[in-house]
Protein backbone atom coordinates (compact mmCIF):
# COMPACT_ATOMS: atom_id res chain seq x y z
CA UNK A 1 0.00 0.00 0.00
CA UNK A 2 2.75 2.38 0.64
CA UNK A 3 4.63 1.37 -2.16
CA UNK A 4 1.44 2.33 -4.42
CA UNK A 5 1.22 5.59 -2.27
CA UNK A 6 4.58 6.59 -3.44
CA UNK A 7 4.21 5.29 -6.82
CA UNK A 8 1.00 7.78 -7.52
CA UNK A 9 3.30 10.56 -6.17
CA UNK A 10 5.31 9.44 -9.22
CA UNK A 11 3.03 9.14 -11.88
CA UNK A 12 1.51 12.87 -10.33
CA UNK A 13 5.45 14.06 -10.94
CA UNK A 14 5.75 14.43 -7.58
CA UNK A 15 8.37 12.46 -6.76
CA UNK A 16 10.86 10.65 -9.00
CA UNK A 17 12.02 6.81 -7.90
CA UNK A 18 15.93 7.93 -9.15
CA UNK A 19 15.86 10.91 -7.25
CA UNK A 20 18.32 10.60 -3.76
CA UNK A 21 16.73 10.98 -0.94
CA UNK A 22 18.68 14.49 -0.08
CA UNK A 23 17.15 16.24 -2.69
CA UNK A 24 13.88 16.12 -0.96
CA UNK A 25 15.43 15.99 2.50
CA UNK A 26 18.56 18.15 2.40
CA UNK A 27 19.25 17.96 5.92
CA UNK A 28 18.47 14.41 6.45
CA UNK A 29 21.84 12.11 7.47
CA UNK A 30 22.91 8.72 7.63
CA UNK A 31 26.27 6.89 8.38
CA UNK A 32 28.05 3.85 6.65
CA UNK A 33 31.15 2.18 6.97
CA UNK A 34 30.81 1.41 3.40
CA UNK A 35 30.85 4.98 1.64
CA UNK A 36 30.50 8.30 2.53
CA UNK A 37 27.29 10.36 2.21
CA UNK A 38 24.81 7.35 1.57
CA UNK A 39 21.97 9.80 1.56
CA UNK A 40 23.13 11.52 -1.48
CA UNK A 41 22.96 7.57 -2.88
CA UNK A 42 19.92 6.26 -1.54
CA UNK A 43 16.73 6.69 -3.52
CA UNK A 44 13.34 6.05 -3.15
CA UNK A 45 13.76 2.55 -5.88
CA UNK A 46 16.08 1.32 -2.97
CA UNK A 47 13.64 1.93 0.23
CA UNK A 48 10.43 0.32 -1.68
CA UNK A 49 13.08 -2.55 -2.91
CA UNK A 50 14.53 -2.98 0.63
CA UNK A 51 18.14 -1.85 -1.02
CA UNK A 52 19.11 0.96 0.71
CA UNK A 53 21.25 -0.61 3.21
CA UNK A 54 18.98 0.98 6.21
CA UNK A 55 18.75 -1.60 9.15
CA UNK A 56 14.79 -2.56 10.14
CA UNK A 57 14.26 -0.66 12.77
CA UNK A 58 14.05 3.50 14.46
CA UNK A 59 15.93 4.64 17.45
CA UNK A 60 13.66 4.90 20.08
CA UNK A 61 10.26 4.63 18.05
CA UNK A 62 10.16 0.37 16.99
CA UNK A 63 8.54 -3.14 17.37
CA UNK A 64 9.59 -2.70 21.41
CA UNK A 65 9.03 0.86 22.00
CA UNK A 66 6.06 0.72 19.56
CA UNK A 67 3.84 4.36 20.84
CA UNK A 68 4.88 7.38 19.01
CA UNK A 69 4.58 9.53 15.14
CA UNK A 70 5.79 9.19 11.65
CA UNK A 71 7.94 12.38 12.84
CA UNK A 72 9.29 10.37 15.71
CA UNK A 73 10.29 7.10 13.84
CA UNK A 74 12.20 9.91 11.43
CA UNK A 75 13.97 11.18 14.52
CA UNK A 76 15.05 7.87 15.48
CA UNK A 77 15.91 7.24 11.54
CA UNK A 78 18.82 9.51 11.33
CA UNK A 79 21.86 9.52 11.77
CA UNK A 80 21.56 5.58 11.29
CA UNK A 81 24.82 3.53 10.30
CA UNK A 82 23.61 1.38 7.37
CA UNK A 83 23.80 -2.61 7.50
CA UNK A 84 24.62 -2.91 4.20
CA UNK A 85 25.96 -1.09 1.12
CA UNK A 86 23.96 1.38 -0.75
CA UNK A 87 22.03 -0.82 -3.78
CA UNK A 88 24.30 -3.62 -3.59
CA UNK A 89 21.94 -6.11 -1.44
CA UNK A 90 18.42 -6.94 0.02
CA UNK A 91 17.97 -6.26 3.57
CA UNK A 92 14.37 -5.88 4.83
CA UNK A 93 13.88 -2.50 6.16
CA UNK A 94 10.85 -1.21 8.00
CA UNK A 95 12.49 1.84 9.01
CA UNK A 96 13.10 2.41 4.96
CA UNK A 97 9.45 2.47 4.05
CA UNK A 98 8.87 4.73 6.73
CA UNK A 99 11.22 7.09 5.34
CA UNK A 100 9.73 6.77 2.17
CA UNK A 101 6.30 7.79 3.68
CA UNK A 102 8.05 10.70 5.44
CA UNK A 103 9.40 11.79 1.82
CA UNK A 104 5.88 11.71 0.26
CA UNK A 105 4.36 13.76 3.46
CA UNK A 106 7.30 16.48 2.94
CA UNK A 107 6.84 16.52 -0.83
CA UNK A 108 2.83 16.74 -1.00
CA UNK A 109 2.53 18.66 2.11
CA UNK A 110 -0.26 16.67 3.18
CA UNK A 111 0.16 14.19 6.56
CA UNK A 112 1.15 10.62 5.11
CA UNK A 113 -2.58 9.20 6.46
CA UNK A 114 -4.32 12.22 4.81
CA UNK A 115 -2.44 11.44 1.63
CA UNK A 116 -3.17 7.75 1.46
CA UNK A 117 -7.07 8.55 1.78
CA UNK A 118 -6.72 10.85 -0.87
CA UNK A 119 -4.64 9.01 -3.13
CA UNK A 120 -5.15 5.47 -2.35
CA UNK A 121 -7.92 4.20 -0.01
CA UNK A 122 -10.93 6.30 -1.51
CA UNK A 123 -10.15 5.67 -5.62
CA UNK A 124 -10.11 2.04 -4.25
CA UNK A 125 -12.83 1.83 -2.72
CA UNK A 126 -11.72 0.75 0.63
CA UNK A 127 -13.82 3.11 2.69
CA UNK A 128 -13.13 1.17 6.07
CA UNK A 129 -9.54 1.64 5.91
CA UNK A 130 -7.41 3.89 8.04
CA UNK A 131 -4.27 5.15 9.14
CA UNK A 132 -5.74 7.59 11.69
CA UNK A 133 -5.57 6.41 15.21
CA UNK A 134 -7.91 8.38 16.85
CA UNK A 135 -10.40 7.27 14.22
CA UNK A 136 -9.52 3.53 14.90
CA UNK A 137 -9.34 4.18 19.07
CA UNK A 138 -12.92 5.39 18.76
CA UNK A 139 -14.19 2.76 16.79
CA UNK A 140 -15.33 0.17 19.45
CA UNK A 141 -16.31 -2.37 16.33
CA UNK A 142 -12.65 -3.31 15.79
CA UNK A 143 -10.63 -6.30 16.09
CA UNK A 144 -7.92 -6.36 19.15
CA UNK A 145 -4.76 -7.65 18.59
CA UNK A 146 -3.48 -10.61 20.85
CA UNK A 147 -0.21 -12.07 21.22
CA UNK A 148 0.90 -14.55 23.85
CA UNK A 149 2.36 -13.12 27.26
CA UNK A 150 0.52 -9.93 26.70
CA UNK A 151 -2.72 -8.89 28.53
CA UNK A 152 -3.25 -5.70 26.16
CA UNK A 153 -1.06 -4.52 23.12
CA UNK A 154 -0.53 -0.86 21.97
CA UNK A 155 -2.86 0.62 19.15
CA UNK A 156 0.24 2.24 17.45
CA UNK A 157 2.97 0.37 16.13
CA UNK A 158 4.96 3.70 15.69
CA UNK A 159 5.53 2.77 12.09
CA UNK A 160 3.51 4.46 9.32
CA UNK A 161 4.81 3.31 6.15
CA UNK A 162 5.67 -0.12 6.76
CA UNK A 163 2.60 -0.91 8.75
CA UNK A 164 -0.06 0.77 11.45
CA UNK A 165 -3.51 0.87 8.37
CA UNK A 166 -5.84 -0.64 9.70
CA UNK A 167 -8.35 -2.46 6.83
CA UNK A 168 -10.88 -5.36 6.76
CA UNK A 169 -10.78 -8.22 4.12
CA UNK A 170 -13.47 -6.38 2.34
CA UNK A 171 -11.20 -3.48 1.43
CA UNK A 172 -7.84 -5.84 1.21
CA UNK A 173 -9.57 -7.69 -1.64
CA UNK A 174 -10.77 -4.42 -3.63
CA UNK A 175 -6.73 -3.40 -3.10
CA UNK A 176 -5.71 -6.85 -4.39
CA UNK A 177 -8.48 -6.54 -7.68
CA UNK A 178 -6.21 -3.88 -8.17
CA UNK A 179 -3.11 -5.16 -8.19
CA UNK A 180 -4.86 -8.47 -10.40
CA UNK A 181 -6.42 -5.86 -13.19
CA UNK A 182 -2.51 -3.94 -13.04
CA UNK A 183 -4.22 -0.30 -12.14
CA UNK A 184 -7.59 -0.83 -13.04
CA UNK A 185 -10.70 -0.33 -10.79
CA UNK A 186 -13.89 -1.47 -12.11
CA UNK A 187 -12.79 -0.84 -15.37
CA UNK A 188 -11.32 2.99 -14.91
CA UNK A 189 -7.44 2.89 -15.13
CA UNK A 190 -6.17 4.48 -11.70
CA UNK A 191 -2.47 3.96 -12.61
CA UNK A 192 -0.38 3.32 -15.88
CA UNK A 193 0.32 -0.04 -16.82
CA UNK A 194 3.91 0.38 -17.08
CA UNK A 195 3.95 1.68 -13.75
CA UNK A 196 2.75 -1.33 -12.28
CA UNK A 197 5.00 -3.42 -14.35
CA UNK A 198 7.85 -1.62 -12.28
CA UNK A 199 6.47 -2.15 -8.82
CA UNK A 200 5.83 -6.31 -9.93
CA UNK A 201 9.25 -6.72 -11.17
CA UNK A 202 12.30 -8.00 -9.48
CA UNK A 203 14.81 -5.49 -8.39
CA UNK A 204 16.11 -7.90 -5.65
CA UNK A 205 16.93 -11.15 -4.40
CA UNK A 206 15.42 -12.22 -0.98
CA UNK A 207 16.63 -15.74 -0.33
CA UNK A 208 19.17 -17.97 -1.28
CA UNK A 209 16.24 -20.64 -2.64
CA UNK A 210 15.83 -19.79 -6.39
CA UNK A 211 13.25 -18.29 -7.69
CA UNK A 212 12.56 -15.87 -4.17
CA UNK A 213 12.45 -12.43 -5.48
CA UNK A 214 11.43 -8.84 -4.07
CA UNK A 215 9.73 -5.98 -6.67
CA UNK A 216 8.47 -2.21 -5.21
CA UNK A 217 6.12 -3.39 -2.47
CA UNK A 218 5.28 -7.39 -3.47
CA UNK A 219 7.50 -10.27 -3.07
CA UNK A 220 7.50 -12.38 -5.86
CA UNK A 221 7.82 -16.14 -5.73
CA UNK A 222 8.62 -18.45 -9.15
CA UNK A 223 7.70 -21.76 -7.56
CA UNK A 224 6.67 -24.83 -9.91
CA UNK A 225 6.67 -22.87 -13.16
CA UNK A 226 4.01 -20.55 -11.55
CA UNK A 227 4.53 -16.50 -10.87
CA UNK A 228 3.01 -15.80 -6.97
CA UNK A 229 2.59 -12.44 -5.89
CA UNK A 230 2.55 -11.72 -2.39
CA UNK A 231 3.20 -10.25 0.96
CA UNK A 232 2.42 -11.19 5.03
CA UNK A 233 3.24 -9.17 7.75
CA UNK A 234 2.86 -9.15 10.92
CA UNK A 235 2.47 -6.56 14.40
CA UNK A 236 1.20 -5.56 17.24
CA UNK A 237 -0.65 -8.68 17.68
CA UNK A 238 -2.09 -9.34 14.24
CA UNK A 239 -1.01 -11.02 11.30
CA UNK A 240 -1.46 -11.05 7.47
CA UNK A 241 -1.03 -12.74 4.10
CA UNK A 242 -2.18 -11.92 0.72
CA UNK A 243 -1.06 -13.29 -2.83
CA UNK A 244 -2.10 -13.13 -5.92
CA UNK A 245 -1.10 -15.37 -9.69
CA UNK A 246 -1.38 -13.02 -12.66
CA UNK A 247 -1.29 -15.80 -14.87
CA UNK A 248 -5.16 -16.38 -13.63
CA UNK A 249 -5.98 -13.42 -11.94
CA UNK A 250 -6.83 -15.01 -8.43
CA UNK A 251 -5.69 -14.20 -5.04
CA UNK A 252 -6.78 -14.74 -1.39
CA UNK A 253 -5.96 -13.22 2.11
CA UNK A 254 -6.26 -13.68 5.36
CA UNK A 255 -6.02 -11.65 8.19
CA UNK A 256 -6.21 -12.97 11.71
CA UNK A 257 -5.57 -10.95 15.37
CA UNK A 258 -3.11 -12.71 16.86
CA UNK A 259 0.46 -13.22 16.40
CA UNK A 260 1.95 -15.57 16.13
CA UNK A 261 -1.02 -17.47 13.95
CA UNK A 262 -0.60 -21.42 13.19
CA UNK A 263 -3.70 -20.83 10.38
CA UNK A 264 -0.93 -19.34 8.42
CA UNK A 265 1.69 -22.04 8.22
CA UNK A 266 -0.13 -24.87 5.81
CA UNK A 267 -0.95 -21.91 3.29
CA UNK A 268 1.93 -22.22 0.97
CA UNK A 269 0.68 -25.88 -0.07
CA UNK A 270 -3.04 -25.22 -0.40
CA UNK A 271 -3.04 -22.02 -2.47
CA UNK A 272 -0.26 -24.01 -4.46
CA UNK A 273 -3.02 -26.57 -4.96
CA UNK A 274 -5.80 -24.92 -6.01
CA UNK A 275 -3.75 -23.90 -9.17
CA UNK A 276 -2.36 -27.33 -9.84
CA UNK A 277 -5.37 -29.40 -9.52
CA UNK A 278 -6.79 -27.52 -12.56
CA UNK A 279 -9.43 -25.45 -10.55
CA UNK A 280 -8.29 -22.50 -12.16
CA UNK A 281 -7.66 -21.85 -16.18
CA UNK A 282 -4.94 -18.98 -17.48
CA UNK A 283 -6.53 -16.02 -18.14
CA UNK A 284 -3.12 -14.44 -18.96
CA UNK A 285 0.48 -15.42 -20.39
CA UNK A 286 2.82 -16.08 -17.80
CA UNK A 287 4.91 -13.12 -16.45
CA UNK A 288 7.64 -12.52 -18.15
CA UNK A 289 9.80 -11.35 -14.98
CA UNK A 290 13.48 -9.31 -15.92
CA UNK A 291 16.27 -10.74 -13.06
CA UNK A 292 19.24 -9.09 -14.49
CA UNK A 293 19.87 -6.24 -12.09
CA UNK A 294 18.48 -8.17 -9.06
CA UNK A 295 20.90 -7.32 -5.97
CA UNK A 296 21.41 -10.20 -3.81
CA UNK A 297 20.19 -11.02 -0.41
CA UNK A 298 22.87 -9.69 2.10
CA UNK A 299 24.72 -12.41 3.78
CA UNK A 300 27.36 -10.08 5.26
CA UNK A 301 30.69 -7.90 4.56
CA UNK A 302 33.71 -10.07 3.06
CA UNK A 303 36.14 -7.37 4.24
CA UNK A 304 34.80 -7.19 7.65
CA UNK A 305 38.15 -6.75 10.19
CA UNK A 306 37.45 -7.12 13.79
CA UNK A 307 39.38 -4.73 15.42
CA UNK A 308 42.00 -5.42 18.49
CA UNK A 309 40.59 -5.19 21.61
CA UNK A 310 41.49 -1.21 23.60
CA UNK A 311 41.38 -0.89 27.47
CA UNK A 312 38.98 1.98 26.90
CA UNK A 313 36.08 -0.25 25.95
CA UNK A 314 36.21 -2.13 29.66
CA UNK A 315 33.27 0.69 29.88
CA UNK A 316 31.27 -1.15 27.21
CA UNK A 317 31.96 -4.48 28.74
CA UNK A 318 28.79 -5.83 30.66
CA UNK A 319 25.06 -7.10 29.89
CA UNK A 320 22.56 -5.35 28.65
CA UNK A 321 18.84 -5.58 28.02
CA UNK A 322 17.12 -4.12 25.24
CA UNK A 323 14.57 -1.73 26.44
CA UNK A 324 10.77 -2.49 26.55
CA UNK A 325 7.54 -0.41 26.76
CA UNK A 326 4.08 0.12 25.91
CA UNK A 327 2.77 -3.34 26.56
CA UNK A 328 0.77 -4.29 29.34
CA UNK A 329 1.94 -8.07 30.36
CA UNK A 330 0.30 -11.25 31.41
CA UNK A 331 1.40 -12.13 35.06
CA UNK A 332 3.28 -15.49 33.95
CA UNK A 333 5.13 -12.97 31.40
CA UNK A 334 6.74 -10.34 33.96
CA UNK A 335 7.38 -13.37 36.00
CA UNK A 336 9.80 -14.79 33.25
CA UNK A 337 11.43 -11.63 32.18
CA UNK A 338 11.85 -10.94 35.84
CA UNK A 339 13.86 -13.98 36.33
CA UNK A 340 16.43 -12.99 33.52
CA UNK A 341 16.59 -16.19 31.73
CA UNK A 342 18.86 -16.01 28.64
CA UNK A 343 15.70 -17.40 26.51
CA UNK A 344 13.39 -15.16 27.52
CA UNK A 345 15.09 -12.17 27.96
CA UNK A 346 16.08 -9.89 24.60
CA UNK A 347 19.55 -8.60 25.50
CA UNK A 348 22.90 -8.55 25.13
CA UNK A 349 26.29 -9.63 26.12
CA UNK A 350 29.64 -7.50 25.52
CA UNK A 351 32.72 -8.98 26.34
CA UNK A 352 36.45 -9.01 25.84
CA UNK A 353 37.82 -12.46 24.21
CA UNK A 354 40.89 -13.51 22.14
CA UNK A 355 42.07 -9.78 22.22
CA UNK A 356 38.61 -8.79 20.29
CA UNK A 357 35.51 -6.68 21.79
CA UNK A 358 32.75 -9.57 21.04
CA UNK A 359 29.34 -9.57 21.45
CA UNK A 360 26.44 -12.39 22.16
CA UNK A 361 22.45 -12.02 22.09
CA UNK A 362 20.55 -13.84 24.08
CA UNK A 363 19.00 -16.89 22.96
CA UNK A 364 15.54 -15.20 22.33
CA UNK A 365 16.80 -13.48 19.35
CA UNK A 366 16.26 -16.52 17.31
CA UNK A 367 12.62 -15.58 17.48
CA UNK A 368 13.91 -12.92 15.02
CA UNK A 369 14.79 -15.03 12.34
CA UNK A 370 12.81 -13.60 9.88
CA UNK A 371 15.00 -10.25 9.51
CA UNK A 372 17.87 -11.02 11.80
CA UNK A 373 20.20 -13.67 12.50
CA UNK A 374 21.15 -14.20 15.66
CA UNK A 375 24.69 -13.09 16.39
CA UNK A 376 27.10 -15.36 18.75
CA UNK A 377 30.45 -14.51 19.55
CA UNK A 378 30.47 -11.90 17.00
CA UNK A 379 33.81 -10.09 16.40
CA UNK A 380 33.26 -6.31 16.35
CA UNK A 381 35.17 -4.29 14.14
CA UNK A 382 35.02 -0.18 15.13
CA UNK A 383 33.82 2.39 12.94
CA UNK A 384 33.63 5.30 14.31
CA UNK A 385 34.65 6.23 18.43
CA UNK A 386 32.01 3.97 20.37
CA UNK A 387 30.65 2.23 17.33
CA UNK A 388 30.71 -1.05 16.30
CA UNK A 389 30.20 -3.52 13.31
CA UNK A 390 29.45 -7.09 13.31
CA UNK A 391 30.34 -8.79 9.69
CA UNK A 392 26.26 -9.09 9.16
CA UNK A 393 26.41 -5.36 9.38
CA UNK A 394 24.58 -5.08 12.55
CA UNK A 395 25.56 -1.87 14.86
CA UNK A 396 26.81 -1.48 18.04
CA UNK A 397 26.33 2.24 19.30
CA UNK A 398 27.73 3.34 22.55
CA UNK A 399 28.57 7.21 20.80
CA UNK A 400 24.90 9.13 21.72
CA UNK A 401 22.92 9.59 24.56
CA UNK A 402 20.77 5.76 24.65
CA UNK A 403 23.13 3.03 23.61
CA UNK A 404 21.64 1.04 20.85
CA UNK A 405 22.30 -2.26 19.09
CA UNK A 406 20.44 -3.09 15.82
CA UNK A 407 18.74 0.32 16.83
CA UNK A 408 16.68 -1.02 20.22
CA UNK A 409 17.66 0.88 22.50
CA UNK A 410 19.83 -0.40 25.57
CA UNK A 411 19.66 -0.23 29.47
CA UNK A 412 22.02 -1.87 31.95
CA UNK A 413 20.90 -5.03 33.76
Amino acid sequence: LTATAVLAAVQDGTLDLDEPIATYLPDFKLYSRYEEKPEHKITLRHLLSHTSGLPHEAVGCNGLEPEGTLDKRIRGTRGLWLKCPVGEAYSYSGAGYDLASYVLQVVSGLPFEQYMEKRVFRPLGMLNTTLDQSEVRSNTDRAIGHTIGVAEMPLGQGCFGAGSIFTNATDLAHFMQFLIKRGSKQGNRLFDEPLMDVMLTPHAIRSEEEGYYYGLGAAINQVGGETQMNHSGGTGGFSSLMYWYPRYGVGALVLANRMPHNSFLPNTARRRELINDGRFEACSPEPILEKKQCALKWTGWSEHAPSSYKPEWKEYCGKHKLRFSGYKLKWYAKLVFGLNLDQFTLGVKVFEKDGYLCLRESALFEAFSAVHSRQVDSKLMEAAPGVFYTASGDVLDFSGKDPTWSSYRLKER
